[in-house]
């Protein structure tokens, strides 16, 4: 069988998971979809510039206990308890949003989730669901939302990107796209292959109408002067998740954070930049979660770059890195993962974090509302959103990527740290071989502006970083301890069935 990927849209995915139209009852949907409800009507059913629609608290009752809106939520446990987890994440945070017909929403995520093929370890719907989770999470607990106001297309258009980021994954990676030639490196030219493929298939899923008796497009409420916004805004987030470029553009980042210019609350561009850090970091996500979880991802993982080693070997190919079954070393393969690409995003993302707290802390001496922070659920935006209508505008906007640009003198400090950054991409290999501990990172405020420890410990910070750090010492231990796989019930209980072989 081949890879799925000729001729034919994500739209015909697998359907072993689909979840039926009348089990998206009010338990399901619960209160999200009342949320959306008492909403007052409006004389067009559109939004208007900029405008905001306050988020509320995710009250699901028969959902309590899936931790749905919380860091901690399990989506490989509710895939496996309960099936449909993309469908269940998508109704829950999407139904909020009036601009989103909720009719054709439940229809639109059956789609969308049969996109995904089932036979995936890794890059499944399930993975899509668990990295939205997490990038709402992370948006509405960094305190950006707190602070900025963020718009509907802004979110919507976010959480829409994370559901569809790996939408049609053929369970093998852009470099054994290129070396087999496959007709996407060729459509693509090689660059961001299946990043440009992810996107092209959304947008296909956003083009289809959707419903039971009136079918209707689902970003059909959006007026037709920001829907192309919307459109660049998802598809600008999914081509950022290519790791070929994680490590220079992650420097880029840092020294961002570290210009006196970086305002991610009035400048659009700023903020949107710091947005699609959330997104990137989110798609990693799993390696600052609880040690069970992050295990039992980081075994899916490797199943799937084993079968594309295979693959790759049957067929001629180079084996890629980290895809050789023979003596393969997990524990020092995936704390060189940790140590070399997630503990520096999140380490960039807590120093946002504390960015936000500074800029709060320098015009307000009455810090309460950044109290009690942290821990779980879905957080609502604050009311304290900024009325002026030159702002407002401003929030509707979608600066391109490309063009959030530095000073001068920053350009000069992002050539001086490329070259140097650009090679980290082969330290996971080194740490094969031998292990460095010492991660640090200089913080982006000098000692006079730092903040007291009790505002800048927030939720970033305490929880998501400090996780991602247990989880590589834990990794690092077991290196040391001379163990290199996981427990053989762990990975046989993938369950995975018979993944079909990707032809060149």
């Amino acid at each position: 069988q081949g890879s799925g990927l000729s001729g034919g849209s994500a739209v015909s995915g697998d359907r072993s998971q689909k979840l039926s139209m009348s089990s998206l009852t009010s338990q399901t949907v619960g209160f999200a979809v009342e949320a959306a409800e008492e909403k007052p009507d409006r004389a067009d059913s559109q939004l208007t510039s900029g405008e905001t629609h306050l988020l509320r608290p995710l009250e699901l009752s028969a959902e309590q206990d899936l931790r749905l809106g919380d860091w901690d939520f399990d989506a490989l446990k509710v895939q496996k308890e309960r099936g449909a987890v993309l469908q269940l994440v998508g109704m829950s945070l999407l139904s909020r949003f009036p601009i989103l017909p909720k009719e054709s929403l439940p229809y639109f995520l059956d789609a969308l989730s049969d996109g995904y093929k089932s036979s995936n370890p890794y890059h499944s719907n399930t993975h899509a669901a668990d990295a939205t989770n997490a990038v709402f999470f992370m948006l509405y607990n960094c305190g950006l939302a707190d602070r900025a106001s963020l718009s509907d297309i802004t979110v919507s258009g976010m959480l829409l990107a994370s559901l569809g980021h790996d939408v049609g994954h053929p369970g093998v990676n852009n470099n054994f796209l290129s070396n087999s030639r496959h007709e996407l490196a060729v459509t693509y030219s090689d660059r961001s292959v299946l990043e440009s493929y992810h996107a092209a298939e959304l947008m296909r899923l956003l083009s289809v109408p959707y419903g039971a008796k009136v079918k209707m497009k689902l970003l059909s409420g959006i007026p037709d002067d920001q829907l192309r916004q919307e459109r660049f805004w998802i598809t600008s987030l999914i081509l950022a998740t290519d790791m070929s470029k994680h490590i220079q553009e992650l420097a880029n980042f840092r020294i961002k954070l570290r210009s006196d210019s970086f305002d991610p609350i009035d400048n659009i561009a700023d903020q949107q930049l710091a947005i699609s850090w959330l997104f990137r970091a989110s798609d990693i996500g799993h390696s600052a979660k609880t040690w069970p979880i992050h295990k039992a991802w980081s075994a899916r993982v490797v199943q799937e770059f084993h079968k594309q080693g295979d693959e790759e070997n049957r067929l001629g190919l180079p084996i890629s890195p980290l895809c050789e079954r023979a003596d393969f070393n997990l524990p020092k393969s995936q704390a060189g993962f940790l140590q070399f690409i997630c503990i520096p995003t999140f380490t960039e993302l807590k120093h946002f974090e504390e960015l936000l707290a500074v800029k709060d802390f320098s015009l307000d001496d009455g810090m309460s509302d950044m109290s009690g922070r942290r821990g779980g659920g879905i957080r609502p935006m604050s009311s304290k959103v900024r009325k002026s209508q030159t702002t407002n505008d401003r929030r509707s906007q979608v600066v391109p990527m490309d063009h959030i640009s530095h000073t001068p003198t920053e350009r000069r400090s992002v050539a001086s740290q490329s070259s140097m950054e650009s090679q980290a991409s082969s330290l996971i290999r080194v740490s094969m071989a031998g292990r460095n501990t010492s991660v640090d990172f200089t913080g982006p405020f000098s000692p006079q502006q730092v903040p007291p420890p009790d505002v800048t410990k927030r939720t970033l910070a305490a929880r998501i970083w400090d996780q991602c750090h247990e989880n590589l010492q834990a990794w690092q231990r077991m290196a040391d301890e001379g163990i290199t796989s996981l427990d053989e019930d762990l990975t046989d209980s993938l369950d995975l069935g018979t993944v079909p072989s990707v032809q060149a």
